[in-house]
């Protein structure tokens, strides 16, 4: 039977997820003032081999539940911390899920963790990490990362499985929106984020695959939505996107910070109280891409204290359902397909198969039955 130059699609549920890394290690002191003052306000729990706040448990509880109201297949998170990687497995419960952890030493041991449903997207073929703050021979973005040593520790996996979906998690650099003054550095985190994936996505050998087959995972630090549906990121002449448009704020997700809640000049490693609420976030940047985006990427509430700050993450949780390329259909399943009821198709196609074999008994026994009758 012939293919048909169509492909099949099927809608995939994703979630992103920055889980703080200093909360995944039970770090109160944590050396940033925006993660200090966060965890200000969390109690440690020990788990015998391991400390982590009771932030992050509430976080492992609110991925979880997420994923079983989504039945999201795919999960990136950044700040991913190694030694939690048994416990979020636990949390998931989910034997279909392979785990792939950044492989590399990370500053600040902040990696990325990806996670998917290989029944669904297939086992891992290959996956390539690096830092992202390393990267060289990007003209006009980065060329002696020494020079900038806030950009290490920028992690991002590209894997790909062996039904050739390519799934991309990363947590991009971010160079400050306002200098010590509180005026604006005019940088665009966008243009930047836009230059280092496709040069990493050369890298890890995306020329030949299906950008429809492409599944972006990040914490992007785009704190001003430049990459969406009217400007996306484009990996193999393929826009990938958000759903949005940039004047739509929906997905603002980032997070508790003085300057992500609207506050230029920053406090010091203090709680921020009331500013630090939610509903103050000022940013997005916490992304699910694609190039069919069939719901938009929303940034799920968090669990809140009586100030209305997270005690979950200090970033929100993002989702978006995708609808990617799955296989070729061949012209029988496609006319079966386009019939108006496909339950009622299916009914049809299965009454002409019992008339089929109906007629080839009927004709099997009439030819034993002549054989016979020439035998005697």
């Amino acid at each position: 039977m012939a293919l048909l130059e169509i492909m099949a699609t099927m809608d995939i549920g994703v979630i992103s997820y920055n889980m703080s890394v200093f909360s995944a290690m039970g770090n109160k002191e944590a050396k940033f003032a925006s993660e200090y003052s966060f965890l200000q306000r969390a109690g440690v729990v020990n788990l015998g081999d391991m400390k982590v706040t009771n932030f992050f448990i509430n976080s492992l509880v609110h991925l979880e539940s997420t994923r079983k109201r989504l039945d999201a297949k795919v999960i990136g998170i950044q700040e991913f911390h190694q030694p939690t990687l048994e416990l979020i497995k636990k949390n998931l419960n989910n034997s279909n899920f392979v785990y792939h952890p950044f492989s590399k030493k990370i500053t600040n041991d902040a990696a990325v963790l990806t996670i998917w449903d290989a029944r669904v997207l297939g086992e891992m073929v290959s996956a390539y990490d690096e830092d992202l703050g390393s990267t060289v021979g990007v003209e006009g973005v980065i060329t002696d990362p020494s020079a900038r040593p806030n950009d290490l520790g920028r992690p991002i996996s590209i894997i790909k499985t062996t039904k050739g979906y390519t799934l991309i998690n990363f947590h991009g650099i971010n160079r400050p929106k306002y200098n010590a003054t509180g005026g604006e550095n005019g940088v665009d985190n966008s243009a930047i984020l836009k230059a280092l994936i496709v040069k990493h996505a050369d890298l890890a050998g995306l020329a030949d695959v299906d950008a429809h087959k492409i599944i972006v995972m990040c914490d992007s630090n785009d704190r001003e939505h430049g990459i969406n549906s009217e400007a996306p990121l484009t990996i193999n002449g393929v826009g990938l996107h958000d759903g949005r448009v940039q004047a739509d704020r929906e997905a603002t997700s980032c997070c508790y910070n003085w300057d992500s809640c609207g506050i230029p000049i920053s406090g010091g490693k203090v709680t921020l109280g009331a500013v630090g609420a939610e509903a103050q976030y000022k940013y997005t940047g916490d992304y699910v891409l694609g190039a069919t985006v069939k719901t938009p990427v929303k940034a799920e509430g968090s669990v809140l204290d009586i100030d209305g700050a997270s005690v979950e993450s200090d970033h929100k949780l993002v989702y978006a359902v995708l609808s990617v390329n799955s296989e070729y259909i061949t012209e029988a399943n496609a006319a079966l397909a386009a019939e108006p009821n496909s339950q009622e198709g299916g009914k049809r196609q299965t009454k002409r198969q019992n008339q089929r074999q109906s007629r080839q008994s009927r004709q099997s026994r009439q030819s034993r039955q002549s054989r016979q009758s020439r035998r005697r």
